[in-house]
């Protein structure tokens, strides 16, 4: 019981004893007056300076850790300033992010950063609750910022995926990221290792067809794999595209005749700037008769295979030339006449030696027969007449001519050979006769 004197609510029923007020109603029991008592009903709080319903005094239960700042923090610490109201408290001098502080103060869907790369560890993304059970953070719909790798700290932001590695800062997470070590690249729909950046680093030019090519553009088809790619339509050999598609040792045909330039290549081109379609001595260099052997020029002669005959498509190689005056002697020189010579030398020495050895014997018998009773002046006057002379030799004069002058033959005459020859493969009577000409300069038509 108090005295009257010392009851400072004398008229009401009260046992408070503390803040210099006794006997007055404390409905909470802590001692302290209701009257005075900033949270009358919570017996472990009497003061509440910045009244925000967080007790200042020792064993506050909860106590305001900023008892001189209104606040309605309530998770990392109570009474202190939470901006977006999410229960985490803003941070402030000797309470960071580290110590529980809201590590995004004004997002409300986001509070904690475990890898502290700036993304929240909370997620609102419903097909991320998979996510393995470690992981922090907590589904929360429409949650802002969510971190892809709460785990692992990153600063990617491309396609949805945000804060998870991008080793080249391009913003593509670096398992998205088809070059993870280029940031001009990040893409390569047709896998064939060249971006599809157009002004990125090794821009794909057929970003939509895998190829191989890596000279006159990149990543559009190569068949033969020497690194230039196959013509089309938008890009030609005028571009640089492959003029042998097929062939890898060669792609440029600056004179445009069949051969490729690269002079090791396969049929390189050994007048790269003159057209040409030898193909036999040398390749694409000026063929003159087309029989496949190329002119002579100065750097090429007959010593190194030239064509001597650059007219004619029927020889190449050089003949050294028979020397005749004229046709007339070609013709009483040729062996064919000195054969009919030398019959004929036969023919008139058998001749002579048989008018040489003429019948004997009759002119005896003649000379037998003359009657030895004649006179003898009879028989000198009738041996004149009867007796031959054995040492004359009888003129055979049609015989003679017949062996002096035998039948003609017929000569053969090779221009004129030559000349039908070339007819008969298809040659002009002006083309024959032109190339025959050069063998036989007599020759005519």
């Amino acid at each position: 019981m108090w005295s009257d004197t010392s009851d400072d609510c004398p008229t009401e029923y009260g046992n408070s004893t503390e803040g210099g007020l006794n006997a007055c109603p404390d409905m909470d029991g802590d001692g302290w007056a209701d009257s005075i008592d900033d949270l009358p009903m919570d017996p472990t709080v009497w003061s509440d300076t910045d009244d925000d319903g967080y007790g200042d005094n020792l064993g506050s239960t909860p106590a305001d850790a900023c008892p001189d700042t209104p606040g309605t923090s309530t998770i990392d610490r109570y009474g202190c300033v939470d901006a977006d109201g999410d229960g985490y408290s803003t941070p402030t001098q000797g309470w960071g992010v580290d110590s529980g502080a809201d590590a995004f103060p004004s997002d409300a869907t986001q509070w904690g950063d475990f890898d502290e790369d700036g993304f929240g560890d909370n997620y609102g993304n419903a097909s991320w609750i998979d996510r393995p059970e470690n992981w922090v953070g907590t589904y929360i719909d429409g949650a802002q910022d969510q971190d892809a790798c709460p785990m692992q700290p990153g600063t990617s932001w491309q396609n949805g995926i945000l804060g998870c590695p991008d080793s080249d800062g391009d913003g593509w997470w670096d398992v998205q990221d088809a070059f993870p070590g280029e940031a001009s690249q990040w893409s390569d729909v047709d896998g064939d290792g060249y971006g599809d950046n157009e002004s990125g680093a090794n821009a794909d030019a057929c970003p939509n067809i895998a190829g191989n090519s890596t000279v006159d553009r990149l990543g559009c088809i190569d068949t033969d794999g020497d690194g230039r790619s196959d013509p089309e339509l938008s890009w030609t050999v005028v571009n640089g595209g492959d003029e042998f598609r097929l062939e890898p040792t060669q792609w440029f045909d600056s004179d445009a005749d069949g051969y490729g330039d690269e002079i090791d290549g396969f049929e390189g081109d050994q007048c790269p700037d003159v057209y040409g379609l030898s193909f036999n001595d040398r390749f694409g260099c000026p063929d003159t008769d087309r029989d496949g052997w190329s002119d002579p020029d100065a750097n090429w002669t007959l010593d190194d295979g030239a064509d001597a005959y650059i007219n004619d498509p029927l020889t190449h190689i050089y003949v050294e030339p028979i020397v005749v005056e004229s046709e007339e002697e070609n013709f009483f020189t040729s062996p064919l006449m000195l054969a009919v010579y030398g019959i004929a030398v036969l023919v008139l020495a058998g001749l002579a030696f048989v008018m040489t050895r003429g019948p004997k014997q009759p002119e005896m018998k003649q000379f037998a027969q003359v009657p030895m009773q004649q006179p003898m002046m009879q028989q000198q006057v009738a041996m004149p007449v009867a007796q031959a002379n054995p040492y004359q030799q009888p003129v055979q004069t049609q015989t003679y001519a017949q062996a002096a002058a035998p039948p003609p033959v017929v000569q053969p005459d090779p221009a004129m050979d030559y000349y039908n020859g070339l007819l008969s493969q298809g040659y002009t009577p002006e083309q024959a006769s032109m190339y025959t000409k050069q063998y036989f300069p007599q020759f005519n038509s």
